[in-house]
């Protein structure tokens, strides 16, 4: 796996930290291969928790990372949390 050098003492520290995907030597994260898929949220189900239906299918989601989460809204998600709000078509 490539991630930075940071280290962290418990897991509530790396859920409040940036961890760093480093590219390999094909150039892309050998974890999640550099891939973030768009999903709609059809539910609020925490301050921290949506389910979003996506290609796949539905799922939860870990939204804390992305301020005022609302139904209808359309995500970049990125191995299991939204990472951010995909702009609206204006029109």
């Amino acid at each position: 796996m490539y991630f930075s050098s940071i280290r962290f003492s418990t897991m509530d520290d790396f859920n409040h930290q940036t961890a760093v995907c480093l590219p390999g030597p094909d150039e892309s994260c050998s974890v999640c291969a550099d891939e973030g898929v768009e999903g709609r949220v059809i539910a609020l189900l925490s301050d921290e928790l949506a389910r979003v239906a996506m290609p796949a299918g539905e799922r939860e989601i870990a939204i804390d990372l992305v301020d005022s989460v609302s139904v209808g809204d359309v995500l970049l998600i990125h191995t299991g949390f939204a990472i951010a709000r995909v702009p609206r078509a204006e029109g």
